[in-house]
Order: structure tokens, then C-alpha cells, then sequence
């Protein structure tokens, strides 16, 4: 009886004491109470990574703050403060210079000696310094007997500068002085010729601007003479050749010596007539000196028959 009432009692006791204590949570609450009890760290709280994966933000930044190139790739420093490193030189072929001297015939000129004995000078035939003022007294015409007279020689020509109408010339110069070759009413066979140091076996560029106007009569308005290029015998009248001879011996004549070969024939065809037009060959050095001939070259007798040349090229 006694056991009976005291286990009654104990059990009253505890019906009482669940009645009046806090409620427990369910599953789902306790495990909000433990994530509310621990909390889980945010992203944002996480420490960055050594390697962060770029986007398009972190681009557009490095690109205004551009990241210093390493050490080892830039470029050595100059061998003295403040100064750039040396160029590379260019390569042989391009740093080549034009061989000629006073490509441009400038400077004085002077009367040609004819006679290398005698010392006579022809005071028509002038020559620019550096240069050999040549012509071919007596030679046979070209187109004798097919064309011309059979017995027809070539005459001398006169052979002097022409300069801008600024500086007082006829202004048919093409650039400062230009030598100026004409003759009147006859034809002849004449140019300028120089000795130049070459390499045996390297090729050159030789060339220079050139014009001529040939022709029956002479426009005073305008000032020019008028063109024979309207017929096949004007047209072909009034050439230009450019002529080698390839051991440097003389510059005096390029019909004395048999080595003397053509390089190039130039005329109408090539925009000579009435204007200047760049006429141009190319050689082969055979020795280590070469002689260059320019020569203008009239086939039948014309009242004008005038050539000019400039700014020749040896290179």
C-alpha cells in the first residue's frame, strides 16, 4: 500500500512538472536552433583564393592598371644613360649609295677640251664637274641610205645647262641645273659619261631623268617647240641610250673602245617626248671600274633636236 501511494505521488509529480515546463522544439526547430546556435560563414567571409577566377570587371581593371612586365623581358638598358640602343643596321642592298659624283650636275661647269694635245676647247660644249661632255664627230648617221643620205655624218652638237625660269633659265630644267644638248637642223650622237667603282659580279641600278623635244617649228606664245610626234618619223627621231663600258678605261668617247655595249634604248614610247621620264638598266659588274654613257641621239635632220638630262642613278 505504501509502494502503491508513493509510485501514485511520483507519477502525479511528474504530470505536473510536464505541464508547467518550456515545450520542446520539434526536429525542424532544433535544427534551426543549431544553425542559429553555429553559425555557417558567408561566402563573402571566406578568405580569397591565390588563383580568383577573372570576370569581365577584374579585365576592364588590369587593362586600365596594366601589370608591370617582368624584369627579364624588358629590354636591355643602353649601354650609357639616356641614350637609345643602337638601330640594326639595315641590310647591304639598302644601304647602298649612288656612286655617281654630282648626280645632279650642279656646280660649275667648263668647256670641254677637244684636243687632248693641243689643249683646244670648244666653248660650246661645256661639261659639269665629275662629268665628261662626249660627242661622235664624222660618224655615219644612223638610217643612212634607208632614210637619210648615205653619205650623212653625225655633226657636233652644243652642249651647255639649262636652269628654272626663276633663277633666269628657260625653266625646262627638271631639278636645278639639267645639261641641255641640241643642235640645229643636223643630227648627232652625244652625252655625258663618268668612271665609277665597282664590285665585280654585284648588279646595279643605273637610270637617270631625261627628256627630249624634237620637232619642225617653235611656238613663241607658248614658248616651246611643237612636237614632230604626230608620224612614225618623229616619233622615232629623238632617242636616248644608256651605255657601259665595263673596264673603266676612258670616259672620252663611247665609239672608240669595241667593250662599250647598250643597255637600254629609250624614246617616245617611254614618255620622253615633251617631259622628263626616269630611263633605267640594270648591270653586272665585270671589273672594279665602270664607265656610264648617257647619250641623246638624233636619227634625221630636225630644226629642233634638243635633249636634257638629270639626276642620274648608279646604284
Amino acid at each position: 500500500m505504501n509502494r502503491l501511494t508513493l509510485s501514485l505521488t511520483t507519477l502525479l509529480a511528474a504530470v505536473l512538472a510536464c505541464s508547467t515546463a518550456a515545450p520542446q522544439p520539434t526536429p525542424e526547430e532544433a535544427l534551426f536552433a543549431t544553425r542559429e546556435a553555429t553559425p555557417i560563414p558567408l561566402v563573402t567571409e571566406q578568405p580569397p583564393t591565390e588563383t580568383p577566377v577573372p570576370t569581365a570587371t577584374s579585365e576592364a581593371d588590369s587593362a586600365e592598371t596594366p601589370t608591370a612586365a617582368p624584369e627579364a623581358e624588358t629590354d636591355p638598358a643602353p649601354d650609357e644613360p639616356g641614350e637609345a640602343p643602337a638601330p640594326t643596321q639595315p641590310p647591304e642592298e639598302e644601304a647602298r649609295a649612288n656612286l655617281f659624283a654630282n648626280p645632279g650636275f650642279e656646280g660649275s661647269h667648263e668647256p670641254r677640251a677637244s684636243d687632248p694635245v693641243t689643249g683646244a676647247r670648244i666653248q660650246e660644249m661645256w661639261q659639269p664637274q665629275g662629268w665628261t661632255t662626249y660627242f661622235c664627230p664624222g660618224c655615219t648617221a644612223l638610217n643612212a641610205g634607208a632614210g637619210n643620205p648615205p653619205d650623212m655624218t653625225t655633226g657636233r652638237p652644243e652642249v651647255t645647262w639649262t636652269i628654272s625660269a626663276a633663277d633666269g633659265g628657260s625653266g625646262r630644267n627638271f631639278e636645278g641645273a639639267s645639261v641641255h644638248f641640241f643642235l640645229t637642223g643636223w643630227v648627232y650622237f652625244s652625252g655625258v659619261a663618268q668612271v665609277v667603282e665597282t664590285t665585280p659580279g654585284q648588279t646595279y641600278t643605273v637610270g637617270a631623268w631625261v627628256r627630249s623635244d624634237c620637232g619642225e617649228s617653235f611656238d613663241e606664245e607658248a614658248y616651246r617647240i611643237v612636237l614632230a610626234d604626230d608620224t612614225d618619223v618623229g616619233r622615232s627621231n629623238c632617242r636616248w641610250q644608256i651605255k657601259v663600258e665595263p673596264f673603266g678605261e676612258s670616259a672620252n668617247t663611247s665609239y672608240a673602245d669595241p667593250d662599250v655595249r647598250v643597255l637600254g634604248d629609250f624614246g617616245y614610247e617611254h614618255g620622253t617626248y615633251g617631259q622628263y621620264a626616269f630611263i633605267q638598266a640594270s648591270y653586272t659588274a665585270e671589273s672594279d671600274r665602270t664607265t656610264v654613257y648617257f647619250e641623246h641621239r638624233i636619227v634625221y635632220p630636225m630644226l629642233h633636236t634638243d635633249g636634257w638630262i638629270d639626276n642620274a642613278l648608279f646604284e
